[in-house]
């Protein structure tokens, strides 16, 4: 059935859109062994090939029969994968929303050394909370929640900063229950008071509501909130100075 270019193509450029119109009847059809050696990389002018098209577009069920199917993206070596066959069909799976594909795809991925250092958690901080402690039961169960919850963003957050800076107290409790860390010092945020290194309570000054919900903790966060030494007092002072100006 495959015995040109030609005809791979063609038959990937209509596994794409199968997957796209969420035809799972077709999907399967169209997956046969000829094509499913070529998987993930059938249809090279679509970057994140059809599986990471079947995340995107919230198709679980096809998602499965690809996972199922191909050699490529089988159990035992989707955890090995690098790219988009991996973390970054699970990250566009989070940001979407599609919960049902992400109990297929976690499972698999879960095994991987470096998935517990990816924006997986705080990505679904951003875009979809109500999924965390979906996402988060995984790496839990796999002992990577400490490794999940330490994770620091490109600008210096981590999860339970997300969740103060978006005002979502609930999942703020909830990933303090799992052990969210709010008084280390770190490399500074997007938002940082000075240029040294801070904690979760420098993050969110002077925004009231986050920072009374962090001085009702036990422990209290510490007054000393940069690593330079700088605290709340000085921190407080000087926006006033500002607001003076």
């Amino acid at each position: 059935m495959f015995d040109s270019e030609e005809g791979l193509s063609e038959t990937a450029s209509a596994l794409m859109l199968a997957v796209q119109q969420l035809d799972y009847e077709l999907v399967k059809l169209l997956i046969r062994e000829g094509i499913a050696t070529q998987l993930p990389y059938a249809c090279p002018k679509i970057d994140c090939g059809p599986l990471g098209l079947a995340c995107h577009y919230g198709n679980d069920e096809a998602a499965s029969a690809i996972l199922d199917i191909s050699p490529e993206i089988s159990h035992q070596n989707i955890a090995k994968l690098a790219g988009t066959i991996g973390i970054d069909a699970l990250l566009t799976t989070v940001d979407c929303g599609f919960a049902d594909t992400i109990d297929v795809l976690l499972p698999l991925l879960v095994s991987r050394d470096d998935i517990s250092k990816c924006n997986v958690l705080n990505s679904a901080v951003h875009h979809q909370p109500a999924l965390v402690p979906k996402i988060y039961s995984y790496f839990e169960r796999a002992g990577k929640g400490p490794t999940l919850l330490s994770y620091i963003d490109p600008w210096g957050a981590t999860a339970l900063d997300i969740a103060l800076e978006y005002g979502l107290f609930e999942l703020a409790k909830y990933l303090l229950d799992k052990g969210a860390s709010y008084d280390e010092y770190r490399l500074k945020g997007d938002h940082s008071i000075d240029e040294g290194k801070q904690s979760t309570l420098a993050s969110v000054l002077p925004r009231m509501k986050p920072v009374k919900f962090l001085m009702e903790l036990k422990p209290k966060p510490s007054l000393i909130v940069t690593e330079s030494g700088l605290n709340i007092f000085h921190i407080l002072a000087f926006d006033e100075k500002l607001n003076g100006m």
